[in-house]
């Protein structure tokens, strides 16, 4: 993936789609595989003028949701090619802080988990665990930039905009076997 500073594929964008309007679409989110497929919750996302402007985790949805989206999104979580519809993303209410760090999340690989104090060393701030963690818990495009692959040093989940149930679902269908409840619970291997 490009870099967000350098290219903005991810968030603003070089190409946007041509669109007039505001639109929303919803879609249910599954992880998984066979027998360990199951739903984490749903999803909304909000384009205005071509660009997604905004992501919002929801525990409950009616109906069979955005079938199509529902895969794009899914793509996404796998590492697979970021489809066109979601690859512009309005970052200009962020500040350039949130932007390296949102930049450097983008990075964080399907199966792979970074600690808020390596997230913020990656981008020059050694000090900056807590500044990270503000920035992850006020994401605007979790799942597009995978916020869930964050956690504490000593593995603890931390938050979640879509709670925890979600974050563990999501990381347990990446290949992490989560032990613990609720903020006691942590990752492992």
């Amino acid at each position: 993936m490009k870099d967000l500073e350098r290219c903005p594929s991810r968030i603003g964008c070089l190409d946007p789609m041509r669109v007039d309007s505001t639109e929303t679409r919803m879609a249910k989110i599954w992880c998984g595989y066979g027998r360990q497929r199951r739903k984490v919750g749903w999803v909304k996302v909000v384009w205005e003028l071509g660009v997604v402007s905004r992501v919002e985790l929801i525990n409950r949805g009616r109906g069979e949701g955005d079938r199509k989206l529902a895969q794009e999104i899914k793509s996404v979580l796998e590492g697979r090619k970021i489809p066109k519809r979601l690859r512009c993303i309005d970052g200009s209410g962020l500040s350039e802080f949130a932007r390296k760090v949102l930049n450097m999340c983008a990075k964080i690989k399907p199966g792979e988990v970074m600690s808020y104090k390596e997230l913020a060393r990656a981008i020059g701030k050694p000090k900056g665990a807590r500044a990270v963690g503000q920035v992850m818990a006020n994401n605007p495009f979790p799942l597009l930039i995978p916020c869930h692959r964050v956690v504490a040093k000593d593995g603890r989940l931390g938050g979640f905009a879509g709670g925890l149930k979600m974050k563990i679902g999501l990381l347990e269908a990446e290949g992490w076997r989560v032990i613990g409840d609720g903020w006691n619970a942590r990752v492992l291997r």
